[in-house]
């Protein structure tokens, strides 16, 4: 019987330097997916902000013109005429 080599006898040498690397690369994979969750939330708060200022800006067109209508029927009451042509 041939006694065995010391390095054939210790099969899990290289797995040591691989749990390493296998744990490096799952920390780079968790720190990434935190950059891109925060990237995501702040394009979703930049595109929320930005229609939220253009529906505010509708709201304030909106009331401009109800505004302007209401004064306009007001005008033609008064004078008697009729705002729709029926």
């Amino acid at each position: 019987m041939v006694p065995a080599k010391e390095d054939e006898a210790d099969v899990d040498e290289g797995r040591g330097s691989h749990s390493y690397s296998e744990a490096a690369f799952r920390v780079t994979i968790a720190r990434l997916l935190w950059i891109y969750s925060l990237t995501a939330a702040l394009v979703f708060e930049f595109i929320f902000e930005c229609k939220l200022q253009r529906s505010r800006a509708v709201v304030e067109n909106g009331k401009k013109l109800a505004r302007e209508i209401s004064i306009i029927t007001i005008g033609n009451a008064l004078k008697g005429t009729s705002v729709f042509l029926w």
